[in-house]
């Protein structure tokens, strides 16, 4: 199995860590979207620890496509979450999942010039139905903002796929981590646009950090760094292979909650989720992941 698999499921898996970690210990700690993108902005910065060491100029148009890379992914968070506040989450879920690697192969095809085998292209379709398949929730009801919420994941989903195509490019270029700083370097420059144009929004994250220093605080932060690690692990894979079938792999991520809720349902004595779970719901999932496995298959032979 190549070693950018591995990485894709090691990524995928600490990002259902910082998934199950965020609803069993610090589910609404931050209440405010638009302050919760802006601290997974500032805590990207972290890694600029390591700056002294690997930061160099990359070029002028890696330069941009990095900065236009992680402003990218920033501003998807911001729209992915306001299509959750409009509509529910059984169509923003599984619609953002089925789109992100569906618009990164386009992307990938159109400004990678990329394409897949006809092996990697049949693990590909196995692989984003199962996907879509076990990101799939019982329906919660459609809402008065439902069109308008579709619309939103649609465009989260395009910003996402445009991110890590723009990952892939600068990783080829520049070498990863030095293409790594410069997708965060990206994400706070978004950071900082939203400071400007989101009025209040400074105040509301100062007095969030504040609460940084409590109990439930350290919490969000010890899950914060998971994601982020996670999220290391995610763009070593993009930038060791395919950054279209990297993101077909996202069904790990809901596959690995799935088991994680659980399992973690058992040691904390709580349910993750309300009421009994359908024999069709059952179902679906266990026909999503047998698609995911039969597409890993494809893979790895």
């Amino acid at each position: 199995m190549d070693d950018w698999i591995l990485f894709a499921l090691g990524g995928y898996f600490f990002l259902a860590l910082a998934n199950v970690g965020d609803k069993i210990f610090v589910s609404g700690f931050v209440r405010d979207t638009r302050v919760y993108t802006v601290l997974v902005g500032m805590f990207g910065m972290l890694v600029f620890v390591a700056a002294p060491w690997v930061w160099r100029w990359p070029g002028g148009v890696v330069a941009v496509a990095a900065l236009a890379g992680g402003a990218s992914f920033l501003c998807a968070l911001f729209v992915f979450f306001a299509s959750l506040q409009r509509g529910s989450a059984s169509t923003v879920i599984p619609l953002v999942g089925g789109l992100v690697p569906i618009a990164t192969l386009a992307f990938a095809a159109l400004l990678l010039q990329s394409s897949l085998s006809g092996q990697e292209g049949i693990a590909f379709i196995f692989l984003t139905a199962g996907t879509f398949l076990i990101a799939r929730i019982p329906d919660e009801g459609s809402g008065a903002g439902r069109k308008r919420a579709q619309w939103f994941a649609v465009g989260s989903a395009v910003l996402f796929a445009l991110s890590f195509v723009a990952a892939k490019y600068v990783y080829a270029r520049t070498g990863f981590w030095n293409g790594f700083l410069w997708m965060r370097l990206g994400s706070f420059a978004a950071v900082c646009t939203l400071f400007v144009v989101q009025k209040g929004l400074w105040q509301a994250v100062i007095r969030q950090l504040g609460g940084l220093f409590s109990r439930k605080g350290a919490l969000f932060v010890g899950n914060q760094t998971l994601g982020g690690v996670g999220a290391l692990f995610q763009n070593a894979a993009i930038a060791r292979g395919s950054v279209v079938l990297v993101n077909a792999l996202q069904g790990f991520q809901y596959f690995f909650v799935i088991g994680l809720a659980w399992a973690a349902s058992k040691k904390f004595s709580t349910s993750l989720y309300e009421g009994r779970v359908p024999l069709r719901v059952i179902g679906e999932k266990a026909g999503a992941v047998a698609l995911i496995a039969a597409g890993i298959a494809f893979l790895a032979l």
